[in-house]
């Protein structure tokens, strides 16, 4: 599950904005050259839905940022939730796909959450999901503004990453999870955002820690007991002076 090698990949952004009204498209170049999208607004989540992010690595390797694919990308994430590493915490296990296949067409029609996939070279290396923390059980314990975003994240088994990332990357899972908080404090509406992993789980609690994430409490939700972290995006900014989604090398400590 956790990468430990390095493997140094120089980046470009291209990333198009389609939302119900307008497509933006707009590049500049920053000192070092990279090309970074403008964006001209700030997104609601479910604008966020619809964004694509493409990072072209020096290998011709391209890591994707897109929306959950029900058809193509269930299979693959049902395989991943009946692995040992994954079935005691993320709670998913157990589903036929025909099953996870109506829940998340049930959970696509809510206007409080988004399912997004992380790819490289189209081969599906993590997963991650958002909401509203007011439409949420949390919600309804802690008090939280309705710009508030939780989080939850799953990296793909290492068989999986190995077949498209032969050499090893260091702190590859913090990076990627690094990436999708950056991706969502810059194209969402979010000022805070939030992670409650359960209070077993030590290494959701150490990679919290070690992306920047601060300890709040510890919270009884009705599946876990968890401890709830907040990132605000001020914090980000101060944390990493380059967002990943502009500085030159995300797969570098």
């Amino acid at each position: 599950m956790f990468l430990s090698a390095r493997h140094d990949i120089a980046i470009q952004i291209e990333l198009t904005i389609v939302t119900d009204k307008i497509e933006v498209k707009k590049m500049e170049s920053n000192r070092k050259g990279i090309m970074k999208e403008i964006i001209p607004l700030r997104a609601s989540l479910s604008s966020l839905r619809r964004f694509e992010h493409r990072v072209t690595g020096k290998q011709n390797q391209v890591l994707k940022i897109r929306l959950l694919n029900k058809e193509t990308d269930l299979p693959i994430l049902n395989r991943w939730f009946n692995l040992d590493y994954s079935k005691k915490f993320w709670g998913m296990a157990g589903y036929t796909d025909e099953q996870l296949f109506l829940y998340y067409s049930q959970q696509i029609e809510r206007s409080g959450a988004a399912f997004y996939v992380i790819l490289i070279d189209g081969h599906l290396i993590a997963y991650f999901e958002i909401y509203y923390a007011t439409s949420e059980e949390i919600g309804g314990i802690q008090r939280f503004n309705d710009s508030d975003i939780g989080l939850h994240f799953l990296l793909g088994p290492g068989k999986d990453i190995i077949r498209c990332l032969p050499n090893q990357i260091l702190h590859l899972t913090r990076n990627l999870l690094t990436l999708a908080v950056d991706y969502i404090f810059t194209y969402g509406n979010a000022d805070i955002i939030i992670v409650e992993p359960d209070i077993n789980n030590i290494s959701a609690n150490e990679l919290a820690k070690r992306v920047g994430f601060a300890f709040c409490c510890e919270v009884k939700l009705s599946n876990k007991t968890a401890n709830l972290y907040r990132f605000s995006g001020k914090d980000f900014k101060k944390l990493y002076r380059f967002t990943t989604l502009s500085k030159p090398n995300i797969f570098t400590s």
